[in-house]
């Protein structure tokens, strides 16, 4: 048995937040409180709406965690929780897009090491895309989901991620300056690795 919280994984944990565990319900919040608020960030901005909306999403997953059911992952279940309350935001006012402080930004692996000025330059390209596409790219490169994981949140398939990713880069190489390093993993990173990744994922899973 485990020593500490920590090294349980998502789905134990989920089982005892059902039992209402709270201190298994402190441990999902540790995990994943800072990477939703960055998510919401990016999202709609401003900052004084990101943790009221992230105090929110926790909010409802204690109170119907008796019904809580996750399909493959919780970490899509998560994400999709907190998609739908900035779709619900979307729908009652209009968000403003901020260039987010870069050393608040923590990206998955194309972009950890990407100088700030060129997280920067991607983020204000971002300002042009739609909501749809804003989406795929935010949970794909600065959250690191899989294909499956972002299908799941956004409640699409798996190939119309692909083509959202392939859409955005588009856009995004044409706002961005020429030679930005941000830039070329872009246009590498969803023709290189179409659903191998969620693959892998979820049989990482099954294994668990």
């Amino acid at each position: 048995m485990p020593e500490s919280f920590a090294e349980y994984s998502d789905e134990e944990l989920v089982a005892m937040v059902r039992e209402s565990d709270m201190a298994a319900f402190r441990e999902i919040y540790s995990r994943y409180y800072s990477a939703l608020c960055r998510y919401v960030w990016y999202r709609l901005a401003p900052a004084d709406m990101v943790e009221d909306l992230v105090q929110e999403l926790f909010v409802r997953l204690w109170n119907h965690r008796k019904k809580l059911k996750v399909r493959h992952s919780f970490r899509s279940y998560i994400y999709r929780t907190g998609h739908n309350l900035v779709v619900d935001y979307f729908r009652k006012k209009k968000p403003v897009y901020t260039v987010a402080n870069p050393d608040t930004f923590s990206g998955g692996p194309a972009f950890h090491e990407t100088a700030a000025a060129e997280r920067i330059d991607l983020i204000r390209a971002m300002s042009g895309l739609s909501d749809k596409l804003k989406t795929a790219v935010i949970l794909y490169y600065f959250e690191g989901l899989t294909y499956r994981e972002i299908a799941e949140t956004c409640g699409v398939t798996v190939k119309a991620v692909e083509k959202r990713l392939h859409s955005a880069v588009r856009h995004l190489r044409r706002g961005m300056r020429s030679g930005s390093r941000a830039g070329r993993s872009l246009a590498v990173k969803p023709a290189e690795q179409p659903e191998r990744n969620a693959d892998d994922h979820d049989g990482a899973a099954a294994r668990q």
